[in-house]
């Protein structure tokens, strides 16, 4: 059948998380993080190196404190959960 164990107007067959109640947008399951921790969390792609070096472009700290509170916080509320954070390298 075309169950909906949660309720939540995803039925169980595309729900991710079908034992808990989460919009449709996100799979059926519930949404983690805020907007404003979502925008955040995207900041994350601009972290930038000095040129030629492995040393942080000072904005990039800024960006990086304010993901490691975002995390922290969702951890808190959520408990443990997986981050993972990935970088690249060029020869510019």
């Amino acid at each position: 059948g075309l169950g909906d164990k949660d309720k939540d107007g995803t039925i169980d067959r595309d729900d991710l998380c079908p034992t808990v109640p989460g919009p449709k947008t996100n799979k059926g399951c519930p949404e983690l993080v805020t907007e404003q921790q979502k925008q955040i969390i995207e900041q994350a792609s601009r972290v930038l190196f000095e040129f030629g070096k492995a040393d942080l472009r000072p904005e990039s700290l800024i960006i990086l404190d304010q993901l490691a509170t975002v995390i922290q916080d969702v951890s808190r509320k959520h408990g443990k959960i997986k981050v993972r954070l990935e970088g690249h390298t060029d020869d510019v």
